[in-house]
């Protein structure tokens, strides 16, 4: 189980250090609080859990997996870090979007941060799901058209995998 922070303390903390940006602990500890299950249940906030839990699976890629590095694109930051979470089995699938076979990143993250929906005929989020594709992967795909991020399996897995990286020494 993953570890509980303090989101409050959390954030106030990063601000005391002068951060411009949040930490991903932080990052991780403002999601528990601001998302957490309870509320995301009760006030069906799925798409925006789901683009925080994407945008930040992309900047975890590049900050803890590259060092920061500005050189590597987007989609190696979002699907090395995806990798990192035990969920690279997601990647290996295609959907179909307007005549296009797309990746998961452009997929998932640009269609929630650009179109406020994901780039597939039948893309949306759900909060649960007992599927074991789910489980494993945080995902539902069935491609050419059918793609569901299930919000709770795959913050599970993002949060595990800032654990793991805690544990590595790649954040302080």
């Amino acid at each position: 189980m993953p570890r509980r922070i303090n989101s409050r303390e959390g954030l106030a903390a990063a601000q005391l250090k002068g951060q411009k940006a949040p930490c991903p602990q932080t990052a991780v500890a403002v999601l528990r609080h601001d998302l957490g299950y309870h509320q995301c249940h009760s006030t069906c906030c799925n798409y925006l859990a789901a683009l925080g839990l994407a945008c930040y699976t992309e900047t975890c890629g590049r900050e803890l997996l590259f060092k920061g590095d500005r050189r590597k694109r987007d989609w190696e930051c979002f699907n090395e870090f995806i990798r990192y979470m035990g969920a690279g089995a997601a990647l290996n699938k295609r959907v179909a979007f307007e005549g296009k076979t797309l990746f998961l990143k452009d997929a998932v993250r640009n269609g929630l941060a650009h179109r406020y929906f994901m780039k597939a005929r039948e893309g949306t989020m759900a909060m649960i799901s007992s599927a074991p594709e789910a489980l494993r992967t945080g995902f539902i795909i069935e491609p050419p058209n059918r793609l569901v991020m299930v919000v709770v399996p795959f913050f599970n897995l993002f949060a595990a995998a800032l654990d793991r990286a805690l544990q590595e020494g790649r954040m302080s």
